[in-house]
């Protein structure tokens, strides 16, 4: 499907100062690659899916790691998610989603072609350094699908997740984030702790030009893939890079390939890489209360430092 030419990406990093260094490894996609695929965006769901799927599958997820789900949405209409899960030494898990349907007046490349294309890479990213959660990558359909999938876990299965992400409509400049706020302390302390370690995994990556700052997408977002998880007191974020001023282009005849910035979506899929990396290091710790939190999960959480040479 696309040639397979990755680099093994060794980052490292200090959760506060006077702490140890650790590493950050993770198997890295050339920049032509993802802009190759982010802009030969299909024009139909089925499509859409296929070619998620494929790429799922050169990348790693096969067999039993593969899933679809039927979702049934509004007035009769149907569709399908895709899940691919990435085993960890735990069954705590850290779920990532993006919606893939085709919708508005474009051609739905912002919105969310370029999320939902980032996560087989991110899928295939993570395999090079063993892992102590779970990862679970779902492919959403229409604004049903991450509820769907939420609504099929068990009890236990959702208090299992510790933390989820939502990426929609990057690329378009610097990534910036929103943690929608929640009533009990607990999840919006555990919320508050996910922009930290977000921000730490920028610091490590060290191709940011600056830090993700918040930005509310109220204007824009006309699928929020976090509410049912966040409904069940899950920390979520949802990461993005459309700007106060850029508002009107999600959606718009204006999304098309030609809207997304190469540099910027390169340097959203490394900081992305980062983040789920040092997540599996500190989303068992998101509630804690510690004023150092960073160092304190950090200290009880080892690193582990082995890792494969092949992604597959």
């Amino acid at each position: 499907m696309f040639p397979l030419f990755r680099a093994l990406t060794l980052l490292f990093a200090t959760a506060s100062p006077g702490a140890a260094q650790h590493g950050l490894i993770y198997f890295s996609v050339p920049r032509s690659e993802l802009e190759g695929q982010v802009h030969a965006v299909p024009q139909t769901d089925a499509a859409r899916f296929t070619h998620l799927q494929e790429s799922f599958i050169t990348l790693g997820c096969r067999g039993g790691h593969m899933e679809e789900q039927i979702v049934h949405g509004r007035h009769q209409a149907k569709g399908k998610n895709l899940i691919c899960t990435l085993p960890g030494t735990t069954p705590d898990t850290i779920v990532i989603a993006a919606h893939y349907q085709l919708e508005g007046h474009g051609q739905s490349v912002v919105d969310d072609w370029s999320g939902a294309m980032l996560l087989p890479f991110l899928f295939e990213a993570l395999q090079a350094q063993q892992r102590d959660h779970t990862f679970v990558f779902v492919e959403a359909w229409n604004s049903q699908g991450a509820s769907a999938w939420m609504h099929s876990r068990t009890k236990q299965q959702q208090r299992s997740i510790q933390s989820m992400i939502d990426l929609n409509a990057l690329g378009l400049g610097d990534t910036s984030y929103f943690s929608p706020s929640f009533i009990s302390p607990s999840p919006q302390l555990a919320t508050l702790h996910l922009q930290e370690v977000l921000g730490l995994a920028a610091e490590v990556d060290g191709t940011q030009k600056k830090l993700p700052q918040p930005v509310d997408p109220t204007l824009w977002l006309r699928t929020d893939d976090t509410e049912s998880f966040r409904s069940v007191s899950i920390p979520a974020i949802l990461i993005h890079s459309v700007s106060i001023n850029q508002y009107r282009l999600p959606g718009s005849s204006q999304d098309i390939p030609s809207a997304i910035d190469p540099n910027a979506y390169y340097r959203s899929y490394r900081l992305l890489c980062a983040f789920l990396i040092e997540l599996d290091n500190f989303a068992s710790h998101l509630d804690e209360t510690e004023s150092n939190w960073l160092r304190s999960a950090r200290n009880g959480s080892p690193v582990h430092p082995s890792a494969s040479m092949s992604p597959h």
